[in-house]
């Protein structure tokens, strides 16, 4: 695709796959461009330096045509698969939330409050461990691997058009997610009101049972000599 810029009554041809699109951004420099474009005085040279444009050597006149060439620029979604390779590592995408473990759904939880992508999206990415004969192995949540890296290298080394794919993804299924968790809690609310209420039936049970015995004891040690 080519844009065409006017400076000075001359056309220059920009290519424009020679600047850095947006989803090829990591998420990490994606956050960056977010915080960058927020601010009233935008500091363009470090906007077109995140695009991999030298600013150095491109003329003064033709920055606001490729700061127009950015705005309109949108974030293409990848396509949502199994597997993903960020920084040598493959991962597992868990799609399934009812093969979430409880862990897992604490750590969303809690993650959700930061609104941190790279912490949110290591409670669904899981580091393949083994891949053979019978097939790839990834690690159980939380166990045999560091998370820490894994969160690392999502913010550093993934595409930020994946990492938004993911979190659409899982954004579509929170409602069902919520759903799922209140229906949990609820069960275990009327499973412990049902438990409190045999309990109690047992322990009248054993009370009256109790209460009938005593007279008869004291019947037989009054009538004994």
């Amino acid at each position: 695709m080519l844009i065409h810029v006017l400076i000075k009554k001359e056309v220059v041809q920009l290519e424009y796959y020679n600047m850095k699109k947006l989803q090829d951004f990591t998420v990490k420099e994606f956050n960056q461009y977010y915080e960058l474009m927020k601010e009233e005085n935008k500091d363009v040279k470090a906007i077109l330096t995140l695009f991999g444009v030298d600013v150095d050597k491109q003329p003064a006149t033709g920055l606001p045509d490729l700061i127009a060439t950015i705005n309109a620029m949108t974030l293409s979604k990848g396509v949502l698969k199994n597997y993903y390779k960020i920084n040598d590592t493959e991962y597992y995408l868990e799609k399934d939330i009812r093969k979430l473990t409880a862990s897992q759904f604490v750590d969303f939880q809690i993650y959700s409050v930061d609104m941190k992508m790279e912490t949110i999206l290591s409670v669904f990415l899981l580091p393949v461990r083994k891949s053979g004969f019978f097939g790839k192995k990834h690690c159980k949540y939380g166990e045999g691997y560091d998370i820490l890296k894994v969160q690392n290298d999502i913010l550093n080394h993934m595409k930020i058009a994946d990492a938004q794919t993911i979190s659409d993804f899982f954004l579509h299924l929170s409602m069902k997610l919520f759903v799922i968790i209140q229906g949990y809690l609820e069960n275990k609310k009327v499973k412990m009101e049902k438990d409190m209420v045999k309990k109690e039936k047992e322990v009248q049970h054993q009370l009256l049972t109790n209460g009938k015995k005593q007279p008869k004891m004291w019947q037989k040690q009054k009538g004994t000599p």
